[in-house]
């Protein structure tokens, strides 16, 4: 019958040492595996982000590498004076090369109203002795005000200038201290011929503060049109409703600030942007070379030395396909 070994307390030997070399082996050993697979990864990672980060501003290049950007068109302006900016323009890529002589005869403005004299004694007036409702419209924009009874010309205002559906109406009162009594004047922002404020009502006590009676007449007059905006171009008048005269030249946006003075006009100068091109050819050169740079650093294999030992680690995507894969992608497009 055959016997059986077993380490036990009778053996004399230091068992708890030996388990615990025995362990320690162990762990050692898959620890070594766990790092070493860990590096891997890590390295791998840390690669993808490199290519990552490569691909991305070549494609930021190849972006701006377009028609368009190789067709951008330069624009100068010259003011009359120097100082002051009376024009700004832009032009798409599809204008054609010209200059003009501009002259700027009139800016777009909004319209003014103003109440009749002695309409209000001041600024705490009582505008209506029952409810109604105010509606202030200019072009094609319109809001309504609620007038509560007993309601004062000030607060009036303030109720105007907080409404969350104003278009651009402005509120102010003016108090003369004179014959003309306190007055509610009301500017408005939207601009153009034709698109004056115009101010009705649901409640005759406001025909005061309307242009539109319900009952007798009108109290707001209009003190100063709503106009647009002029300029000449090589002596061409050409009007907007803004102060932004789109396509005036195809393709050329023109913004006038301020009106030329006399005898001074403003000079437009459109020309292909040449230096631009230049700037996104160079950029698009130089981020492709990078991405080859790195593909190649990235994948590159170990090399060794004559004694055997590693002169050169590999790169950190050493032996992954994936980007000669990319490279020839994009090769492929480039040519």
């Amino acid at each position: 019958m055959s016997s059986i070994n077993f380490l036990g307390a009778a053996s004399g030997l230091p068992l708890d040492e030996l388990v615990k070399t025995f362990v320690n082996v162990e762990r050692e050993t898959k620890m070594a595996r766990i790092t070493k697979t860990t590096k891997t990864l890590n390295a791998s990672l840390s690669g993808v982000g490199q290519l990552k980060s490569a691909l991305s501003g070549f494609l930021d290049a190849s972006k701006k590498l377009t028609m368009a950007s190789l067709q951008a068109r330069s624009v100068t302006v010259t003011q009359p004076e120097e100082g002051r900016t009376y024009i700004q323009a832009t032009a798409k890529n599809t204008a054609a090369a010209s200059s003009f002589d501009i002259k700027v005869n009139q800016l777009a403005k909004g319209s003014r109203l103003e109440s009749a004299d002695n309409n209000f004694t001041d600024a705490n007036a009582v505008i209506a002795t029952a409810d109604g409702e105010l509606t202030f419209a200019a072009g094609d924009k319109s809001f309504s005000v609620a007038v509560t009874a007993g309601m004062t010309l000030n607060q009036l205002r303030l109720k105007i200038n907080e409404s969350s559906d104003n278009f651009g109406v402005n509120a102010n009162i003016l108090n003369t201290g004179g014959a003309a009594g306190t007055k509610m004047v009301l500017t408005s922002d939207v601009t153009g011929e034709g698109n004056d404020l115009v101010v009705s009502n649901t409640n005759a006590e406001l025909d005061a503060l309307s242009t539109v009676p319900t009952g007798g007449t009108a109290g707001l007059n209009l003190s100063a049109a709503a106009q647009d905006a002029e300029i000449e171009l090589d002596g061409i008048t050409v009007t907007s409703s803004t102060n932004v005269f789109e396509d005036a030249v195809q393709d050329i946006s023109l913004t006038v600030l301020a009106i030329t003075p006399a005898g001074k006009n403003a000079g437009l100068t459109v020309a292909t942007d040449k230096k631009a091109a230049e700037d996104n050819i160079q950029a698009f050169i130089k981020s492709y070379n990078a991405l080859v740079d790195q593909v190649s650093s990235l994948t590159r294999g170990r090399v060794m030395g004559a004694d055997g030992s590693i002169s050169l680690e590999g790169g950190a995507l050493a032996g992954d396909s994936l980007p000669r894969n990319i490279m020839n992608q994009v090769r492929g497009i480039c040519t």
